[in-house]
């Protein structure tokens, strides 16, 4: 996620957009399921965010159900 998500900020920036990414610290160690995949789809959707977005700002936030503590905000 923090790869579509770096690549998003760019498109945003570029549109005149601010971005932000909010990240459980222990998403990609935790989280299952195949990492091409999931980077994809993210794209897809940050990306569809930026195109449909005119102003104002894109945000992913993204965290495991039942974490005990809040995302961390990098951006």
């Amino acid at each position: 996620l923090q790869l579509a998500a770096a690549e998003c900020r760019i498109a945003a920036e570029r549109k005149g957009l601010r971005f932000k990414a909010s990240l459980y610290p222990s998403l990609q160690r935790l989280a299952q399921g195949d990492p091409l995949r999931i980077r994809q789809i993210a794209a897809l959707l940050l990306n569809n965010a930026v195109k449909f977005t005119s102003e104002g700002e894109v945000e992913l936030v993204a965290w495991l159900t039942g974490a005990p503590a809040a995302p961390v905000h990098p951006s």
